[in-house]
């Protein structure tokens, strides 16, 4: 019986500006994607005809609205292959936290079905395929550090400096990034900040300097007012000496980023603790082989 286990790489936005509403109801944006090392584990055994999906580590449904079984669907689908699969997923990345875990999930089904049934698919047409299940999927299947614009489908494979050392810490509940988007239309100040936002070729400059104080994500201005107790985690771990901090996403993670692992050491030990669940990990590069156990 045929057999693949993976390594699906959670993520980070490095940058997020929202710059404004398409016609079509979606966002356009600017962001820097970056991959880190927290990952959920993925294994597919070949065999019958169905599709079967088994969950560990987190509470989620296994039907027809999960990513993975989406993506497992689709690529069948769109293949012409008649096989079955049993997919185990052992979730480690915090669900609604922000991390990507759902798109890289898809993302590593994607990419370890196509060897496991011998589809011999080009990265151009998984790509294709990645779209159409969610905007951070197309940069999930190679990961690394990636500049992004439109709904984050046009991207651009960049190499930071430093790749900077990671704390995460989860509140332990989900903000919702549909909401997230809402409240950021509706917001006065976050309208008027539009005129003063940068372009993707200034943050590609940025991306040159070696320091980490070109980092943003736009959403806090809604986010935190909305939940001040991840404010008050992000000021926590300034205060601890993190050369920058960041909402993951829309939330509900908090990161901070050092460039020593020594700093980062500092941060973990001051926010670790209490309910928070909180992840000493650091950011990876882009290889098609970092996906494989």
């Amino acid at each position: 019986m045929a057999f693949l286990a993976l390594r699906a790489h959670g993520k980070i936005n490095l940058y997020l500006d929202v710059i404004g509403r398409r016609a079509d109801g979606y966002h356009d944006l600017i962001t820097v994607f970056q991959s880190i090392g927290l990952h959920d584990r993925i294994a597919f055994a070949e065999g019958g005809y169905d599709i079967k999906l088994e969950v560990t580590g987190a509470e989620l449904e296994t039907g027809g609205e999960n990513l993975v079984m989406l993506a497992a669907r689709l690529l069948r689908s769109y293949s012409g292959a008649e096989h079955g699969v049993r997919i185990a997923l052992e979730k480690r990345i915090p669900v609604g936290a922000g991390l990507g875990g759902g798109s890289t999930d898809a993302a590593a089904t994607l990419v370890g079905l196509n060897r496991l049934w011998n589809l011999g698919l080009t990265s151009e047409e998984l790509h294709e395929l990645a779209l159409q299940l969610g905007m951070d999927v197309p940069f999930c299947l190679r990961g690394g550090t990636a500049l992004a614009a439109g709904r984050g489908e046009i991207m651009e494979r960049v190499d930071l400096t430093i790749l900077p050392w990671v704390v995460l810490a989860y509140p332990g509940f989900q903000v919702s990034t549909a909401w997230a988007y809402r409240a950021f239309d509706e917001n006065q100040s976050a309208r008027n900040t539009r005129a003063h936002r940068t372009t993707a070729e200034d943050v590609r400059t940025r991306l040159q300097r070696s320091d980490l104080t070109w980092c943003l994500n736009r959403f806090e201005e809604v986010v935190f007012e909305e939940f001040p107790q991840l404010r008050e985690l992000a000021n926590n771990m300034k205060s601890a000496g993190a050369e920058a901090v960041l909402l993951c996403g829309s939330g509900s993670a908090i990161c901070g980023l050092s460039n020593s692992f020594g700093e980062a050491l500092k941060v973990y030990r001051r926010v670790a603790g209490g309910t928070l669940r909180v992840f000493l990990t650091h950011a990876v590069g882009a290889s098609p082989t970092n996906l494989v156990l």
